[in-house]
């Protein structure tokens, strides 16, 4: 196990006797995820007994939010450090593209091996994330099983005779609203779901800014917000609020979606999990 002084002395860039390379793919013993994404993946394809700690935001927005017990006995990452993960002496880090780069270079320095996943901005990236984890693991054979169980839920999730609505992603915080366009994991779920992001359409790109007056242009058959975790859906208030929206369609005949926080945001394979619950909430909301 790293010294204290090896740690403090990476992090200072002093120098230290050579540390030794990292692990090669499917040598990893020790592995910590920087990220909520990270964790949920995680917990798909790696023996618990190798993951060494939890992520802080992992608490509230992966799926070990909902059954926190077993976990319980890990060591709890407040912030993705240089110093914090070096602590935890780990082999691999797990990370994301968006990562901080200064202790994913700090981690790197000091002979950890780190891979970067990106967000499951398309189907694609989503199977090679999982792919790319299971060789890394040394566990292709559980991401392989991983993998055919997302497939069988996204062709459940196809259904031509499902109508095909145009939906407009919405949040606002009481300092301008904003919308996903292309490129984002939350335009992945709608797609998934087999409707239509008008905000796509409209060929805004990731998370963007939009204005009133552009909402109105769009309208859409429906509008998909979220719930914080205090249960407040702070979009859909505004939403049913601001009077110069309330004569659209949508508004009129309260077509807003909600989905929790965490399924809003997903950046792993639960974008399916969103996409599920889009389903669930559109149809309830044309129900009659």
């Amino acid at each position: 196990m790293r010294t204290w002084l090896t740690t403090l002395l990476v992090l200072l860039g002093g120098c230290t006797e050579p540390e030794p390379p990292p692990p090669s793919r499917g040598q990893a013993l020790r592995v910590l995820p920087a990220n909520s994404a990270a964790t949920d993946l995680l917990i798909e394809i790696c023996p618990r007994e190798r993951i060494v700690a939890i992520p802080a935001p992992a608490l509230h927005w992966s799926m070990i939010s909902d059954d926190p017990g077993p976990w319980e006995d890990k060591p709890i990452m407040q912030r993705f450090t240089g110093e914090e993960a070096l602590a935890l002496d780990p082999d691999l880090v797990i990370a994301s593209t968006w990562s901080d780069r200064a202790p994913i270079e700090v981690l790197r320095r000091a002979g950890v091996r780190v891979i970067e996943l990106p967000d499951a901005e398309s189907w694609t990236d989503l199977i090679e994330a999982i792919d790319l984890l299971g060789e890394e693991l040394g566990e292709q054979a559980k991401a392989e099983r991983f993998r055919a169980s997302l497939e069988e839920r996204r062709s459940a999730l196809s259904n031509p005779s499902r109508p095909s609505h145009r939906v407009l992603p919405y949040a606002n915080f009481g300092q301008g609203g904003s919308t996903s366009g292309a490129n984002t994991t939350l335009d992945l779920a709608i797609q998934l779901a087999g409707f239509e992001n008008v905000a796509a359409t409209a060929q805004l790109e990731r998370h963007a800014a939009i204005s009133l007056e552009e909402v109105l242009l769009l309208e859409p058959d429906l509008f998909l917000t979220a719930s914080g975790r205090d249960g407040v859906a702070a979009g859909a208030s505004y939403l049913r609020g601001e009077a110069s929206l309330q004569e659209m369609r949508a508004l009129r005949e309260d077509r807003i979606a909600v989905l929790p926080a965490e399924l809003f945001s997903a950046s792993s394979h639960r974008v399916l999990d969103a996409a599920e619950a889009l389903v669930a909430e559109v149809e309830a909301l044309f129900a009659d």
